[in-house]
């Protein structure tokens, strides 16, 4: 097959592309930040004129309505692959259009698109290029340089706009306290959509402006702010946790000089640098931004991909994937989490076992070339899949 790859500023687009070639496709890029996800006259107008070269399909990572409005317009499928909770794109009509098979790491985000009219929405976890990471081997200089006891890669979400920055009449601000702290105790689920209430969404959005553009309630953007409000503060707790029992490790442009005792190491590079740094920390840290509800973050693969061994919080999707001490460590609360590390950092023999089986299972069954052979049969039909490799 001919495909087309819409690349953006995101992680990913190297594996992808190595991957689908190696499958046996043919694959251009079209490289380009949109000014406005739904209309970019610029940007359209290019991607139309590339479409009209001969390609059976456009891929990108997560959802862009002017890239759909192109492929409906040309009849050419467009494979969305979601790995952001807040992908705005997905409040867009152009979800609906018989063209745009949106393929989602949540399945809830999945259940969500298709009572919006997306008929072919559907669930697919992330993969991992198996290839390239059975290839990378940290030298002594490196495993020096990237060892860590605790290591936690992302972000704590300090610039980014959240219901923290809202000034709230005193009772609201209260019983907006109440939610988010009720919901840090929780580490295994998320029950913030079923304690927003319509007045404190109508509060939370006074000085905000919905576009008219997307089809979304006051309700679904103030529950977004909400949910990034929880998950800075969670990061925040339990790496200030972290860090005052166990020497702890973290890579992100966050300033985290309110967490003392933290050792901050900078941003590190998505597909040279993080795998080895995955891999000589004793332990990594996943912990999900509350807007993926269900699903299994790509960091969770990225690590366990790696060969690196990991505590993660509970999400739903990994019920009939992962089993909680033989692939993976799963945690439901600060104090469990901070047991299991205590634990496992003395059990050296228990770590290599579980970060073993994780990368043998994460390779295998979420080789990156497994899911995409998937995408393209479903979006393109199994004789159009048939014309690159099977899955390994």
């Amino acid at each position: 097959m001919k495909l087309l790859v819409y690349e953006w500023n995101g992680f990913g687009y190297p594996d992808l592309k190595e991957t689908l070639r190696r499958m046996g496709h043919r694959v251009e890029r079209i490289g380009y930040v949109v000014r406005d996800k739904c209309q970019d006259s610029y940007f359209e107008e290019k991607l139309a004129e590339r479409l009209k070269q001969g390609f059976d399909a456009l891929l990108s990572y997560n959802f862009y309505p002017s890239a759909a409005q192109c492929c409906q317009e040309a009849g050419i499928p467009y494979i969305s692959w979601i790995y952001d909770g807040e992908d705005f794109g997905l409040y867009c009509p152009a979800t609906g259009f018989d063209t745009s098979y949106i393929f989602c790491c949540d399945s809830a985000m999945a259940e969500w698109l298709k009572g919006r009219g997306a008929a072919h929405a559907a669930y697919m976890p992330l993969g991992v290029n198996e290839k390239r990471l059975a290839g990378i081997r940290p030298t002594a200089a490196e495993r020096g340089r990237f060892r860590a006891e605790v290591c936690f890669i992302g972000s704590l979400y300090q610039n980014k706009r959240s219901a923290d920055e809202y000034q709230l009449p005193p009772y609201y601000r209260g019983y907006f306290e109440g939610m988010l702290r009720a919901q840090l105790q929780i580490c295994s689920d998320r029950f913030l959509d079923e304690l927003l209430n319509e007045e404190l969404a109508k509060l939370l959005l006074s000085n905000l402006t919905i576009d008219p553009r997307y089809e979304t309630t006051e309700r679904e953007l103030a529950l977004s702010l909400l949910l990034t409000s929880a998950t800075k503060r969670e990061r925040f707790v339990l790496l200030t946790a972290l860090s005052e029992r166990f020497p702890t490790t973290v890579y992100t442009f966050s300033d985290t000089k309110n967490i003392s005792g933290l050792e901050n190491r900078g941003v590190i590079d998505y597909n040279t640098d993080m795998p080895k740094a995955f891999l000589c920390s004793k332990i990594n840290l996943n912990i999900t931004h509350r807007m993926i509800k269900t699903g299994i973050p790509l960091r969770v693969m990225d690590v366990l991909g790696a060969g690196g061994f990991l505590i993660s919080n509970y999400q739903r999707d990994m019920e009939g994937e992962f089993r909680d001490g033989e692939n993976i460590v799963l945690y439901c609360s600060e104090e469990e989490l901070l047991e299991k590390t205590a634990f496992y950092l003395e059990h050296d023999g228990e770590r290599a076992r579980i970060a073993a089986n994780g990368r043998e299972y994460v390779r295998s069954r979420h080789a990156l070339s497994r899911h995409l052979f998937e995408m393209l049969g479903m979006a393109c039909g199994s004789d159009a899949a048939e014309t690159g490799k099977s899955p390994v």
